[in-house]
């Protein structure tokens, strides 16, 4: 049977040679049909661009031109609530139910821990010029200068009204509401109050009415107490010696629009208005509830100038990168029209998103960089591409070969990050859905603009290089030898000469050369590749140490610049007001029977159970119900019935004026369809904490039996620490799994495609990783960021891995090589030129545009490294086999009745036109080619 073996494969060995190419490798079949397919349609485009590049120049420059003429409708959105806490959360329907049961009080009923926002106010936090006690008798007289000076002195036009603090203010008992030692002290007697205790934690003003007190600790920071009982803390009860700071707050109304918007008017000239005040005694560091808004758009906008900065970096370092050759085949002139048609890029998309009125955000203050990177990659692809086709061709063919191939490649990579912004437009915080709207349109029309713009810019470039005119005076010139032979003057021979690029190569530069030279050198020998994929495995276990570690929120004082006056009062306040945590509402929705003992109960077990959580404070409490029931019980009045109880409950509240807005009766007064007792946080010191102390709380309530919620003010806040982690894993998650399908249909081949997500999943781990490593948390903010890596991370190691299937060669280290020689450059020069682009950020004053360097940076390294070191390692060692390298190798496995016998392999140099060798072995490879099977009977 061996025998007949050896003349049956004879006989069909041609058969075998011209039909196993899609016999073995289905995958490379599909991947050459689908190339061939989208490369069809690019190389007819080409051809088409070739014979009217100028109309398609022109109409493309107009197009940009036109729609960013829109701007001029732009409108911006700069509250930090609405912009960086996610949308429709479940603190913003609690506040929403809040309102309805409880409105706003501050005309007449002024508590702060009531508000369902962070109020409206004006804060002066003052320390002693020399350091010391702040409760002195200079120093509270200056005091009530400052007070007078802002009652007096800071006032707003509004329509044809003038107002002043006194007409805002927001008011309890009939007069303005302020947090501020001065409310116990009695102006015409300060030496008094000076020389007299002053009790710690509650303070009584110095007439000595107990009804008039204020709570120190959010006043006074840096307290030297001294206790006044036995066995008892000096902060349970003392007596205050000095302290180091002071706060003093001065309230604004709410209630209505209208008093919103005077109220930030007043603010605005609160804030001008304090530096001018002349101070002897004291430093003021100041503030207001609008501040963070504020210097946010300025802390953006401020930055705005580096932009022009980048733009100039970005055009002087593309035309150095291709100012090779000589004066007629130099492309530096050409490289600039690839940034200008990122800049016009950006300008369409900026117009047409605030035609279609999509508000500007600050963070979009980015896209401008991130766009002129990805424009820039593109262009280089594009360059590289025409460089590679055969000088001697007409500019027809050798465009349509440049499209067919680059544009290809271009396409993929647009497409994948426009699908990556596509997905992040999904996200629950506004910021990032703006962001993404406007750089996901950004980077179709960049991509428009490289393949219109751009690639009728280089037709234009090869007209005048085919002519052999200067690239700068478009002037005809010879070459140097010509020159020399008809002796011109040493300067015209430096300047004027050139002549059209006769090989690949001949129009090389410095920036060109040198990474063409050394990638396939570094990376495609055993020692090199043994280093490289340890030094991945280093990189992958710091990055995975600091994924594990990665902190999450957003911390507000990083929308401020790093100078601005806001920093001075977030550092005073961490520094001495952090130790409490904000007051927590816990709001009863339903009408309960509060006069029944087992309603109470339940309510009194329910505070104590929250109370008893580690993050909340043990002893604070303020609960209608517990004062009520004190208060019948010390006037022995009988309230286990329905009415008594809502009677003596309104003549109690008449008496205590602060429980008002606590209750909400029905219309006719018979029963109580809601009520809010409190609760308080500590200062816990940390997003993810303040996160976890929201979550908790709101599990414990879910306990009950009542239908009952938590709110604060601060939860609105603490939304996005608990939303932002899950928000960014599920669109990761969807964005990789989209890329993969993505991969599927550009690049169909299984190992092509695991290696790219791959990849990606290493750059995205080393992203998460590093960003904890070098100070960045995971917040709205650099989430953006990791969306938009996202597409980064994938760019530069789609543009290796479809040159290297695209690529015919005799081995895998051959194919790499040229894929390396042809698309390393580009691709090397794109992230080099983007990375110089984003260097000038680290001059910025703002969290957003330092972040930005950051993260831009991390990906930009992580991909240039991904794709020119680790991917063609490993696509040398194990990527997936050429067509041609599987014809010229082939091996067929050969067994009897199921047995494995042997191989077959062609006798050297026969082309694969037979096979005269039959060799015996126990292993057999098998490479995927098509199996000979040998029955008894027949044979296949």
């Amino acid at each position: 049977r061996l025998s007949c073996l050896h003349e049956t494969l004879r006989s069909s060995c041609d058969h075998v040679a011209k039909s196993q190419i899609f016999e073995v490798s289905v995958m490379v079949a599909l991947y050459e049909r689908i190339e061939a397919a989208f490369g069809g349609l690019f190389a007819r485009y080409g051809r088409f661009l070739a014979t009217y590049p100028w109309t398609i120049v022109i109409i493309s420059a107009m197009f940009s031109s036109m729609m960013g003429l829109g701007i001029l409708q732009m409108k911006s959105e700069s509250d930090v609530e609405v912009l960086y806490t996610p949308r429709n959360s479940q603190a913003s329907k609690d506040r929403t139910t809040l309102k309805s049961l409880f409105p706003s009080a501050t005309t007449d009923e002024f508590i702060s821990y009531q508000l369902t926002t962070l109020g409206n106010f004006g804060e002066v936090i003052i320390s002693a010029s020399d350091g010391g006690n702040v409760i002195t008798e200079d120093i509270i007289t200056e005091l009530f200068e400052l007070d007078s000076y802002i009652r007096k002195n800071i006032s707003i036009t509004y329509g044809r009204e003038t107002y002043y603090y006194d007409d805002l203010c927001a008011m309890y008992n009939s007069e303005c509401a302020t947090t501020s030692l001065l409310n116990i002290i009695d102006e015409d007697d300060i030496a008094f109050f000076i020389a007299s205790p002053l009790t710690w934690p509650v303070a009584v003003g110095s007439d000595g009415d107990k009804n008039n007190t204020i709570e120190l600790e959010y006043l006074l920071g840096g307290a030297n107490l001294t206790s006044t009982t036995v066995n008892v803390s000096a902060e349970e009860s003392g007596v205050v010696n000095s302290a180091e700071v002071m706060r003093f707050r001065w309230h604004l109304r709410e209630d209505t629009k209208a008093d919103r918007d005077l109220a930030e008017k007043w603010e605005d000239a609160f804030v001008e208005a304090i530096p001018k005040f002349a101070t002897n005694h004291t430093t003021l560091v100041y503030s207001s509830s609008n501040t963070l808004n504020t210097e946010l758009d300025g802390g953006t906008s401020g930055d705005v100038f580096l932009f022009s900065i980048t733009f100039t970096i970005m055009c002087t370092y593309a035309s150095i990168a291709s100012s090779g050759g000589n004066w007629v085949s130099s492309r530096g002139l050409l490289a600039n029209c690839g940034v200008i048609a990122a800049a016009l890029s950006v300008c369409c998309s900026f117009g047409f998103n605030s035609l279609i009125g999509v508000p500007m955000v600050d963070i979009v203050g980015v896209t401008p960089f991130l766009i002129l990177g990805i424009g820039v990659d593109d262009m280089f692809i594009l360059m590289s591409g025409f460089k590679s086709t055969d000088p001697h061709d007409p500019i027809e063919k050798r465009m349509a070969e440049t499209m067919r191939t680059s544009a290809v490649s271009i396409t993929i990579t647009s497409f994948t990050d426009l699908l990556a912004f596509g997905i992040g437009a999904t996200s629950v915080f506004p910021s990032v859905t703006n962001f993404c709207i406007y750089t996901g349109v950004a980077v179709i029309v960049c991509y428009v603009n490289q393949i219109t713009f751009f690639a009728g810019c280089l037709v234009i470039h090869a007209r005048r290089v085919a002519k052999s005119l200067h690239s700068c005076t478009c002037h005809p010139v010879k070459s140097k030898e010509v020159m020399i032979e008809e002796k011109e003057n040493l300067c015209k021979i430096i300047w004027c000469n050139g002549e059209a690029p006769q090989k690949y190569g001949d129009d090389d530069s410095l920036c060109e050369m040198g990474p063409r030279k050394f990638f396939p050198m570094l990376v495609l020998n055993i020692p090199a590749k043994i280093i490289i994929l340890i030094a991945f495995g280093v990189y992958l276990g710091f990055a995975i140490y600091g994924a594990t570690n990665l902190e999450e929120g957003l911390e507000m004082n990083f929308l401020a610049a790093d100078d601005s006056y806001f920093q001075d009062t977030i550092h005073l306040t961490d520094e001495y007001f952090s130790d409490n945590g904000p007051v927590i509402n816990v709001v009863f929705k339903d009408s309960l029977e509060y006069w029944d003992s087992h309603v109470q109960t339940q309510i009194a077990h329910l505070l104590d159970a929250l109370k008893s959580n580690s993050l909340l404070e043990s002893e604070f409490e303020i609960s209608w119900l517990s004062s009520f029931i004190l208060y019948c019980d010390s006037y022995n009045i009988n309230v286990t019935a329905s009415d008594n109880f809502i009677q003596n409950l309104i003549a109690f509240i008449d008496v205590t004026e602060v429980f008002t807005n606590d209750i909400k009766f029905s219309d006719d007064g018979s029963e109580i369809v809601a009520s809010r007792v409190y609760v308080q946080s500590r200062g816990l010191g940390s997003t993810t904490m303040d996160g976890i102390m929201m979550t908790e709380v709101r599990e414990e309530l879910s306990k009950s039996d009542f239908d009952v919620f938590a709110f604060t003010a601060a939860f609105i806040f603490f939304e996005q620490y608990v939303a932002v982690l899950p928000s960014t894993l599920q669109t990761v998650g969807i964005a990789v799994a989209a890329m993969f399908v993505v991969s599927c249909i550009f690049i169909p081949h299984p190992l092509i495609v695991i290696y790219i997500v791959l990849t990606m999943i290493m750059i995205l781990i080393g992203m998460f990783g590093y960003m904890h490593l070098w100070g960045l948390s995971l917040n709205a903010i650099t989430m953006i960021q990791i969306i938009l890596s996202i597409g980064f991370c994938i760019d530069f190691c789609a543009h290796i891995c479809h040159e290297f299937m695209v690529t015919k060669g005799e081995s895998r280290d051959e194919r790499m090589r040229a894929a390396l020689h042809h698309m390393g450059v580009p691709v090397f020069n794109a992230g080099l030129s983007s990375l110089l682009g984003i260097f000038m950020l680290t001059t910025a004053n703002s969290y957003i545009f330092i972040s930005f360097f950051k993260t831009m940076f991390l990906v930009i390294v992580f991909g240039i490294g991904h794709a020119l070191l680790f991917l063609p390692v490993v696509l040398s060692l194990i990527g997936p086999k050429g067509a041609k390298e599987i014809l010229e190798t082939p091996v067929l496995e050969v067994a009897v009745d199921g047995e494995a016998q042997g191989t077959v392999e062609p006798e050297p140099g026969s082309n694969n036109s037979g096979y005269t060798s039959y060799e015996n072995s126990g292993i057999y490879e098998n490479v995927g080619l098509r199996k000979i099977h040998i029955k008894e009977a027949n044979s296949e």
